[in-house]
């Protein structure tokens, strides 16, 4: 079918959505600044990030904007629009305001060439994946997030509006494939990109319910450039002093009988949530504590 020319930005209340695979897979940094190559490769998936010359890679705290377009573009299909365009047009003010960038809820100066920035980021990192998105007719993906960029400005070089055309891949698992969740919008004032990745992993594998999922698994799919230990201890210590900034979950990170590091998600509210956790948990949300040496 084909995409209308132009889909432009008009749901100030879009429900704030992520996609299933980039909440799980490394799609972006933890860290600000990182220019290492992110390179996944377990049971048969693929995940490669390559900064552009001269940039970054995209950051957990970039991908502020994917998770907006895919808001906007989700809210659209809601509507009645159900193939909307890939180009879509928006005034960054929109953007910066609606993911609790301006605390003072007006975009400054600074924020536009933040915004800029972050745009140079998400249009220059190179992704390859075997993570498909057209009905299983590849066995692997090469692109760019944003394909093209259009932008006004005013007199003073402040962005007025812009149009950006996503790529391919990601429209296809938003428009058709529909593999899209909703996230809790203080997701959004989470500052340290460790406990932004927790949260979405809880939403991922907990969802309503609860989950437990082997640290070393989820380092590996975190796209942390730290070792293992070093990994365990810093998301240890986050959760230690920002757990209560998580939004809808309990998390707790235990040890095994086996000596095996865990790591355990549950939901706050609801019929299916846990009354309390499992014997050998060592709870980390909450009130600071200690953990063992391991």
């Amino acid at each position: 079918m084909r995409q209308p020319d132009l889909f432009i930005s008009a749901f100030v209340d879009a429900a704030s959505r992520d996609q299933r695979d980039t909440m799980e897979y490394p799609f972006y940094a933890l860290t600000h600044n990182q220019k290492k190559p992110i390179r996944y490769y377990r049971d048969g998936v693929k995940v490669e990030v390559f900064p552009a010359v001269d940039h970054s890679l995209v950051s957990i705290h970039d991908w502020d904007f994917v998770q907006w377009i895919m808001s906007q573009l989700n809210a659209a299909i809601e509507a009645g629009d159900t193939t909307p365009s890939n180009w879509v047009e928006f005034s960054p003010a929109e953007f910066i305001i609606q993911t609790a960038r301006a605390k003072s809820g007006k975009a400054s100066g600074k924020h536009y060439i933040e915004f800029k920035a972050m745009i140079d980021r998400l249009s220059g990192t190179y992704y390859s994946t075997s993570i498909e998105s057209d009905q299983g007719k590849t066995v692997g993906r090469k692109f760019h997030l944003i394909n093209d960029v259009k932008f006004m400005e005013d007199e003073v070089g402040r962005p007025v509006r812009w149009r950006v055309q996503i790529c391919d891949w990601l429209y296809n698992k938003v428009v058709y494939e529909r593999s899209v969740l909703s996230i809790d919008e203080r997701y959004f004032t989470i500052r340290k990109g460790i406990v932004r990745k927790i949260y979405l992993w809880a939403r991922k594998f907990a969802g309503t319910d609860h989950a437990t999922w082997p640290l070393r698994k989820l380092w590996e799919q975190s796209g942390s450039t730290a070792s293992y230990r070093k990994f365990r201890e810093n998301l240890i210590r986050a959760l230690e002093s920002d757990a209560a900034k998580i939004p809808e979950y309990e998390v707790w990170v235990f040890q095994t009988a086996k000596k095996e590091w865990r790591i355990m998600f549950q939901i706050r509210e609801g019929a299916l949530a846990l009354r309390q956790a499992p014997r050998h948990v060592r709870r980390v949300t909450g009130q600071p504590g200690t953990t063992a040496n391991g």
